[in-house]
């Protein structure tokens, strides 16, 4: 893979000024007093130094390679995944007992006690020390039934106890938090496109590899 990586962004030429930026911050990093030391540094370490700062250089050529490549196909990328990238806040309580998930359910949706307490009180995962709340997280991130549920839940409302891998869950959407295209956003959506072409590339050369007169696969 991270040869595969090296290979696609090999055209990307970096400013000197960012090169420069580039051996100061190793230098830093490194500890070492003034970057003009890097190269004993590596080749006392039988390191040849335009290498490290290639490899050091490698994120940022990485990122301009996917700006370039896949910028044009970001908002797109985004629209699909949209739905896993909103994000939600919920109310959430897990117990191992179904019968209390359902006495719990009940007086939480009869209004004879509040989610919060009640989590505090009973649930058995990492949420009773936040009273129950979980996020703002992406809705990703939720497990499979969970991020279903939460899809067609509305805010407010409570739902009964579903069982996922051994936990009862009583859960409430608190709100959903729609995802946006910003440049943060964009990036990502960039950089999901290129670890997606990494992959791609990567398979071609192993079955390559594995079977020297096959057909390489074509590019993505």
């Amino acid at each position: 893979m991270r040869f595969v990586r090296s290979e696609m962004v090999e055209s990307i030429v970096l400013p000197e000024d960012e090169l420069k930026t580039a051996r100061e911050t190793l230098a830093k990093q490194l500890r070492l007093e003034s970057p003009d030391l890097l190269s004993t540094h590596f080749e006392s370490q039988g390191l040849d130094l335009d290498e490290a700062i290639w490899q050091w250089t490698l994120p940022l050529r990485v990122r301009r390679y996917s700006q370039q490549t896949f910028g044009p196909k970001a908002e797109a990328r985004f629209l699909d995944r949209k739905a896993d990238l909103d994000g939600v806040v919920y109310s959430l309580l897990r117990v191992k007992d179904l019968g209390l998930a359902n006495e719990l359910f009940l007086r939480i949706s009869g209004g004879e006690a509040s989610f919060s307490d009640l989590a505090a009180q009973f649930s058995e995962g990492h949420e009773k020390t936040t009273r129950g709340i979980v996020g703002p997280v992406p809705m990703v991130k939720a497990h499979p039934q969970l991020r279903e549920l939460l899809r067609t839940a509305a805010p407010g409302e409570v739902k009964p106890p579903i069982q996922i891998e051994g936990w009862y869950l009583v859960v409430r959407l608190e709100s959903r938090i729609p995802a946006v295209l910003d440049d943060a956003m964009r990036l990502q959506m960039e950089q999901e496109l290129f670890e997606a072409d990494v992959q791609h590339r990567a398979s071609a050369v192993l079955t390559t590899l594995v079977n020297p007169g096959s057909t390489p696969l074509p590019d993505a």
